[in-house]
């Protein structure tokens, strides 16, 4: 573990609880939105259920 691990996480956890890319890239201080695009994971509506104890239902069309 490093400290930028933890910038990692911290900008993934952001993301994952709805704050826009653009707030992120601007809380990183990117010059880039592609860089901070390569900090965050992918995550299924499914994993977003799962984090927030959610029924995944909700996500159902």
């Amino acid at each position: 573990m490093n400290p930028h691990c933890f910038r990692h996480s911290r900008l993934d956890n952001l993301k994952v609880q709805g704050v826009p890319l653009e707030k992120l890239k601007s809380l990183a201080n990117h010059s880039d939105i592609s860089t901070t695009e390569s900090y965050l994971k992918d995550r299924s509506e499914e994993d977003i259920a799962e984090i927030f104890g959610m029924d995944p239902s909700y996500f159902a069309a």
